[in-house]
């Protein structure tokens, strides 16, 4: 009894003091990696959303950001506890007890366990609907346009100048776009994302001579039927495609790497925190132990690109499996040289 009581106490210890290095890694990589997704989606956004809009691209972004932060903050949270316990001689103690390191990997699997079922949450629920919710913004900015008089505005393709605007309506329109000029006396940004072009008229630019008088037209500023991208859609979404491309007789690689990699991470934060263990808690080598965890880190990042470009080679229940299985194989060399395991 004293003795199961014993290893309950070691086990709640090691939970808890390998937490908070987690929740600090978690809150900076989030944090990083939301900088980096939204200034990535506001580069190749023809127009840059509102206060409003760009909050709501960054709640997107922050969502992908902690998809992908999660696994490497319970890496770094049991790396650090588990070095501690080393330097501090706490796992010298568990070993002249009788209790080999190896008593650390229940509280380290509850701990990836846990972490694993929440990154299973972020992959197949909240990144989804976080990065709908940052592509509706994005696509929905050109609608919501608001011209500066005698400033030209680029959108993707599109050249809007206009040298007089009051709200929506503009004076002296000028419009470029592929293929074609056109400038128009008035002008009207309308709700729904279109340009009214009213008494002007259109030419050929480039290939081609033609001119047209026109009292009315329209431009639209906002691409018709706006592409679903395969980070957006929920689960069910995603499988119910992979089943109709492949009914169809098209292949669905990309589709159903995308979806197998939804379950493939989650399955890979546990693996991530037993290497965590492994690497912290053994000594010498001829790596820190934070150099062989970000190297391993960063190698896995790799093979997961890797697998994404191999995907119609390979297949993609082989490219999701490979990345899983390069973390186990880690794991198991760092848990063979630990000797105090």
């Amino acid at each position: 009894m004293l003795a199961a009581r014993t290893n309950s106490s070691v086990s709640l210890r090691f939970f808890s003091d390998a937490q908070p290095g987690s929740l600090v890694a978690f809150g900076a990589l989030v944090g990083v990696a939301s900088v980096v997704f939204a200034g990535q989606a506001f580069a190749l956004s023809p127009v840059v959303p509102g206060p409003a809009g760009g909050a709501m691209v960054i709640a997107g972004m922050a969502a992908s950001a902690a998809a992908a932060a999660l696994p490497v903050a319970v890496l770094v949270g049991v790396l650090g506890a588990a070095r501690a316990w080393r330097e501090g001689g706490e796992l010298l103690a568990l070993g002249a007890a009788g209790r080999p390191g190896r008593a650390l990997l229940v509280p380290t699997l509850a701990l990836g366990l846990g972490a694993g079922g929440l990154e299973a949450l972020l992959t197949h629920v909240v990144e989804p609907a976080g990065r709908g919710l940052g592509a509706r913004a994005l696509h929905g900015a050109a609608a919501d346009l608001r011209l500066r008089p005698a400033l030209a505005t680029t959108l993707g393709p599109v050249i809007l100048h206009a040298e007089g605007v009051d709200g929506r309506e503009l004076r002296e329109v000028f419009v470029a776009a592929p293929g074609v000029v056109a400038v128009a006396a008035r002008g009207l940004l309308e709700g729904r994302g279109a340009l009214v072009l009213e008494d002007g008229s259109a030419r050929a630019d480039g290939e081609g001579d033609w001119r047209v008088d026109f009292a009315r037209a329209e431009v639209s500023l906002v691409a018709e039927g706006r592409r679903i991208e395969l980070a957006e859609r929920s689960t069910a979404s995603l499988a119910d495609l992979v089943g109709r491309m492949e009914a169809r007789g098209r292949t669905a690689d990309a589709e159903r790497l995308a979806l197998l990699k939804r379950s493939a991470l989650p399955l890979t934060v546990p693996l991530l925190a037993v290497l965590g263990l492994a690497l912290g808690a053994r000594a010498g080598g001829r790596m820190r132990p934070e150099v062989a965890a970000t190297a391993v880190a960063c190698g896995w990042w790799v093979v997961i690109r890797l697998c994404d470009q191999l995907a119609p080679q390979v297949g993609a229940a082989t490219a999701a499996s490979l990345p899983p299985l390069f973390v186990a194989l880690a794991g198991l060399v760092a848990w063979r040289r630990w000797q105090g395991r």
